[in-house]
C-alpha cells in the first residue's frame, strides 16, 4: 500500500491546484479542511505517513449511525482529494455534486422569472447559482408531492421541503421567502405565505431578503435622515457600489482595489466598510492610517499614492454627495503625494520574447492554449485582465484585416490588428477546441480545464511557469521579475525601436493620454542616443586641420623673417 508523508502529499496537492489555475480562496479553503481535518486525526493517533486506509478511517470517523454529518462533507472531499493524488496522480472533479433539476412544467417557468429578475438587478453568477439550486430542488419536492401548478402550492409543501432539506436551511427558507413574495408582487400568488415566512424561526439569524417591494423601498429611503450619524453611514458602501460602478464606469477590479483602502479602518479600528460613518474620515485618522501604511505594513510610497488617490476619490465625491462636512474633505484633499523614485521599466528584448515563446509545449492541448494566450498578449499589447476577460466573438478571423475587440479600464473598447503569424497561432488553437462553432460564440477564448475563464492569477502563474524555464536555459535574456505586465511593456519598447509613432502604441495599449505612453521613450536609452547622432550638426572647427601649418618648415622660417 502506498504511502508519503502528510505533508508532501499537501504540497503536491496545492502545486496542483495552482498549475490548474484554483482560485487562492479555494486553495486556502482546502488548506483549513486538511489542517482541522485529517491533519488532526492524525496527530491525534501520532501517525506520520499517509494511506488510504488512514484516510477510510477517517471517513469512517465523520459518519453518525451510517449517515454523513453534513459538517464534515467537504472534509471528506478533501480526504478523496489525497487519495486522487497519491494513487493517480491527479485530481478529479469533485464528488458531492448537488443535482441540479431544469425549471420545467408550469411551476418551472414561473420560478424562472424570479432567475430572469435577479439577473436583470445584476446579481452575481454564484447568487443565481445557489438560487437556482434551492428553487430546482424545490421543484422535485413539489413534483414528488403531486403539486403541478402554483395554486396548488400549500403551506405544508414548504415546511416539509425545508424540514426535510439536509443543508443551509437558513440560505433555502431565505430563497423561498424571495421567491413568494416576488410572486406576489407579480400577481402570481396572493398572500397567504407572508404569515408563514414571518412566523417561521431559525437558530441561526436569517439574511435579508434581496427582493423588496416598491412600498418598503419607498418607506426604507423616507426613513433615513441625512443629517445623522446613522443616515450618513452608508455612503462609503454607496460609493463603492453604486458610484464608482456606475458614474465612474470602474471596473471590478478597481473597485475591489479602492475598497482595500480602508482596511485600516477594519483591521485597527474593527470598522467594516459597511459600517463606516462619515465621523470616522478625518484629515488626522487619514493621515494616521498613511503612516500606518508606511511603518506597520512596510508598503512603498507609491503603494501609499495609489491609496490616497483612492480616498482622494472618495472625498471628490463626498463634496457634493455630503455637503456639510465639505471643510473636512477638502482637508483631506490637501494631503500630497509623496515623492517617489521613478520606477524603471522592466521588459524583455526581442531574442528574450522569443525564447519565452518557444517554451511551451505544443503537442499538448495546454501548451497549445499558453503559447496562443502568451502570444496574443505580446501581439496585441493586452492588460492580463483584457486577456482573461476575452471572449470567442470578440476575434474577427473569418478575413483580413484579422483584429480583436478588447475592453481596457473603464470598459473603453479598443479595436486592435492581428499579423498574419499570430492568427495562424491563434486560428490552430480555436480550430482545435471547436471555438468556431456557433454556439461557443459567448464562451471564454482561453479555459482552464473546467472550461471556466482563466483568473488573473491563473495566466500569472501560468507565465512564470515558463519564465523559470526560460531563465534556466539562457539567465542573460531572462532577467530580473518578469510579470504579465513586462508582456506589455516589451511590445511597447519594441514598437518604439522599430521607429513606431508613439500616437499608434499609444492606440494600440489603450491609454488615455499620450503622456503615459511618453514613458516609454523616456526609457529607451538607445533610442535617445540613436536620435541624437542622428540630429548632429559638425560645427566645431577641425583641430587637426587648422594646425596642419606646424608641420610646414618654410612656412614657419618665413613667417619668422616678418
Amino acid at each position: 500500500m502506498q504511502e508519503v508523508k502528510i505533508q508532501d502529499l499537501i504540497v503536491r496537492c496545492i502545486e496542483y491546484f495552482k498549475e490548474h489555475c484554483y482560485t487562492e480562496n479555494r486553495i486556502s479553503k482546502y488548506k483549513s479542511l486538511w489542517r482541522t481535518g485529517i491533519v488532526h486525526f492524525m496527530t491525534e493517533r501520532s501517525i506520520v505517513n499517509y494511506s488510504p486506509s488512514i484516510g477510510a478511517d477517517f471517513v469512517s470517523s465523520c459518519h453518525l449511525k451510517g449517515e454523513i454529518r453534513h459538517q464534515e462533507r467537504e472534509k471528506i472531499r478533501s480526504v478523496q482529494v489525497l487519495d486522487d493524488m497519491l494513487l493517480l496522480g491527479i485530481i478529479r472533479k469533485r464528488c458531492f455534486i448537488p443535482v441540479h433539476h431544469s425549471l420545467d412544467g408550469e411551476v418551472g417557468r414561473e420560478m424562472e422569472k424570479l432567475i430572469t429578475h435577479l439577473i436583470n438587478l445584476r446579481r452575481s453568477q454564484v447568487t443565481i447559482k445557489d438560487y437556482r439550486l434551492y428553487l430546482s430542488e424545490l421543484l422535485a419536492h413539489l413534483d414528488i408531492s403531486g403539486v403541478k401548478t402554483v395554486e396548488g402550492i400549500a403551506d405544508k409543501h414548504i415546511l416539509s421541503f425545508v424540514s426535510s432539506h439536509p443543508t443551509n436551511k437558513m440560505n433555502v427558507v431565505s430563497a423561498l421567502r424571495v421567491l413568494f413574495r416576488f410572486w406576489k408582487e407579480e400577481h402570481i400568488v396572493n398572500e397567504r405565505f407572508d404569515d408563514l415566512f414571518d412566523t417561521y424561526k431559525l437558530r441561526k439569524k436569517e439574511r435579508i431578503p434581496s427582493f423588496y417591494t416598491a412600498e418598503e423601498v419607498a418607506t426604507v429611503e423616507n426613513s433615513v435622515s441625512r443629517s445623522s450619524s446613522v443616515g450618513k453611514r452608508n455612503y462609503v458602501s454607496r460609493y463603492l457600489s453604486e458610484y464608482l460602478p456606475h458614474e465612474r464606469n470602474a471596473s471590478p477590479n478597481t473597485i475591489s482595489s479602492y475598497r482595500d483602502a480602508f482596511d485600516y479602518m477594519k483591521d485597527e479600528k474593527w470598522i467594516s466598510v459597511d459600517r463606516l460613518q462619515l465621523k470616522h474620515l478625518t484629515r488626522e485618522c487619514i493621515s494616521e492610517y498613511l503612516v500606518w501604511l508606511l511603518d506597520v505594513r512596510n508598503c512603498s510610497p507609491a503603494t501609499r499614492n495609489y491609496r490616497l488617490a483612492a480616498i482622494h476619490s472618495l472625498c471628490k465625491y463626498l463634496q457634493y454627495a455630503a455637503i456639510d462636512m465639505i471643510g473636512e474633505w477638502q482637508k483631506i484633499l490637501s494631503i500630497k503625494a509623496m515623492k517617489t523614485s521613478g520606477n524603471t521599466l522592466n521588459y524583455l528584448t526581442v531574442y528574450g520574447i522569443k525564447l519565452l515563446l518557444s517554451q511551451p509545449d505544443t503537442s499538448t492541448w495546454r501548451g497549445c492554449r499558453n503559447l496562443a494566450l502568451l502570444s496574443l498578449m505580446y501581439d496585441t499589447g493586452a492588460r492580463v485582465s483584457e486577456i482573461a476577460d476575452l471572449t470567442v466573438d470578440r476575434v474577427r478571423i473569418t478575413h483580413e484585416p484579422y483584429t480583436i475587440r478588447l475592453f481596457g479600464k473603464g470598459r473603453k473598447a479598443r479595436i486592435v490588428p492581428l499579423v498574419k503569424e499570430q492568427m495562424s497561432i491563434l486560428r490552430d488553437y480555436m480550430e482545435e477546441n471547436h471555438l468556431n462553432d456557433s454556439n461557443k460564440t459567448a464562451s471564454p477564448l482561453f479555459y482552464n480545464d473546467r472550461h471556466e475563464k482563466l483568473t488573473r492569477e491563473g495566466i500569472t502563474y501560468i507565465l512564470n511557469t515558463y519564465v523559470e524555464t526560460a531563465r534556466m536555459e539562457s539567465p542573460e535574456l531572462i532577467s530580473g521579475k518578469i510579470s504579465c505586465h513586462s508582456i506589455r511593456h516589451s511590445r511597447a519598447m519594441h514598437l518604439l525601436q522599430a521607429g513606431v509613432n508613439l500616437i499608434y502604441i499609444r492606440d494600440l495599449l489603450g491609454h488615455v493620454s499620450i503622456q503615459t505612453t511618453d514613458i516609454y521613450a523616456r526609457a529607451e536609452s538607445k533610442a535617445k542616443r540613436e536620435a541624437l547622432e542622428k540630429a548632429y550638426v559638425k560645427l566645431p572647427p577641425n583641430r587637426d586641420s587648422d594646425k596642419s601649418w606646424e608641420g610646414n618648415k618654410n612656412l614657419r622660417d618665413w613667417l619668422k623673417g616678418l
